[in-house]
């Protein structure tokens, strides 16, 4: 069973009059079709290894059957899959029609791949659908043959992996290598977003209205992690975008425009594009980019204070706080995430420095006592000790802090610099003060 019965005598007519099947195989087959109910294709989407919704995923269904309560939702199994039944999905997905697909998913790359794990939690099925056969003359999936919704004999391999077509004008991203180009050409991490083309004319990336997760978007296209500043290229000086003379030797103009990217996607294929028209975008208004690899600008300071802990005891709640002396205990924050992290702050003879620690930890001394921490003893219970660091993984948030006046409450008006994983400071050369 399991052909719908819409379609059942379309299917019979082709096969039997075909002469591809057996007459008594296609007569059952037909017979069990007319059994089965009218499929209802309800929506289809396409989800990454997050669970996201994507232009590039694996596609699930939600399907109705008159023969079957409710509406059912999974993936798509990949028999019988064709290149007219990924349009047809595409579309149904709210895309143009597929470019690509994959019948076994694990030859696609595998942030494109939903887990079982998500597909479990969200309480669908396993498939939706099996064996749907769209021929080339449908225009609908509620026109295409297939099991019985809900039942297949598929893998968890087999899931159908789609690359749907999200340009708009004929603009199809996959035909170019992006750069980020300053000068004459130099190619680095700021500059002009240039579009090279592969198979197709190069040009550049319209910049009124661009969002900073877009323009991110194109950093992390380029090979950078993240975006520090981005602006139309008349807003920026001559050394940090593409020259004009390149531009014109290169016969470079504005070719991208309106990129509309959906909330929280993390690839440039999820975005929309149009193809600009003529003087509606000029050079002057590129997408100009400054990106960067380095993890340490996306933290900041939030606050300082002084901590200690009982030798021997080592939770996180045994730390004591703000009670006039201890170990300095910088906290920064992830400007993008929100993630907290808190640890050590090397030994300073800075006494605006040390002073202005005092005030953000709610003590007014001007002249505070100060040492590095390993001339504390390890037995008085006045400093965060060797065994708590140890036991909690604490290491230095900060390699470098400099005050330039006492700022009081605003700490963070300090200069600072955000301690590498590579950082390899003591732990005895902390910062220890007595306010």
């Amino acid at each position: 069973s399991g052909i719908n019965a819409e379609y059942g005598k379309q299917w019979y007519q082709r096969r039997v009059r075909g002469g591809k099947m057996s007459g008594t195989t296609t007569l059952i087959l037909f017979a069990l079709a007319g059994l089965a109910g009218a499929t209802t294709f309800r929506w289809a989407k396409l989800y990454n290894s997050t669970g996201d919704p994507t232009s590039w995923g694996t596609v699930v269904v939600a399907v109705s059957s008159s023969d079957r309560s409710g509406t059912t939702v999974g993936m798509v199994c990949d028999d019988r899959m064709t290149d007219h039944t990924a349009d047809l999905l595409c579309k149904l997905a709210g895309f143009e029609n597929g470019l690509d697909f994959w019948r076994r998913s694990y030859y696609s790359p595998s942030d494109k791949r939903l887990s079982s794990d998500i597909i479990s939690a969200r309480g669908w099925s396993k498939y939706a659908l099996d064996d749907l056969d769209c021929p080339s003359d449908t225009s609908s999936l509620n026109q295409c043959s297939h099991r019985a919704v809900g039942s297949h004999d598929c893998s968890w391999t087999e899931a159908v992996v789609l690359k749907c077509r999200t340009g708009r004008q004929g603009m199809d991203i996959d035909n170019y290598e992006f750069q980020i180009q300053r000068g004459d050409g130099e190619i680095g991490s700021n500059g002009t977003v240039v579009l090279n083309g592969t198979s197709s004319d190069s040009g550049l990336v319209c910049g009124k209205n661009v969002s900073a997760e877009t323009a991110e978007l194109f950093c992390n296209a380029a090979g950078y992690r993240y975006l520090l500043d981005y602006d139309v290229a008349a807003n920026y000086s001559s050394g940090n975008k593409l020259s004009c003379d390149r531009m014109e030797d290169l016969d470079l103009s504005v070719i991208v425009d309106d990129v509309k990217c959906p909330n929280n996607t993390t690839d440039l294929s999820d975005c929309r594009f149009r193809a600009s028209e003529d003087d509606e975008c000029d050079v002057d208004m590129a997408l100009v980019v400054s990106c960067t690899n380095d993890e340490s600008n996306q933290w900041k300071l939030t606050n300082v204070t002084l901590a200690y802990n009982e030798v021997g005891e080592h939770e996180e709640w045994d730390l004591v706080r703000n009670n006039g002396h201890g170990t300095v205990w910088a906290t920064i924050r992830n400007k993008r995430t929100g993630e907290e992290r808190e640890g050590l702050v090397p030994y300073t003879w800075n006494s605006y420095t040390k002073s202005s620690i005092c005030y953000s930890a709610g003590r007014y001394n001007r002249w505070p006592r100060s040492w590095k921490t390993g001339a504390i003893s390890a037995s008085s219970s006045r400093k965060v000790s060797c065994g708590y660091n140890l036991d909690n993984n604490v290491g230095y948030v900060l390699s470098y802090l400099y005050c330039s006046s006492p700022y009081y409450n605003y700490i963070s008006l300090c200069s600072y610099e955000i301690a590498s994983d590579s950082y390899n400071g003591s732990m005895d050369d902390a910062l220890w003060l007595d306010c």
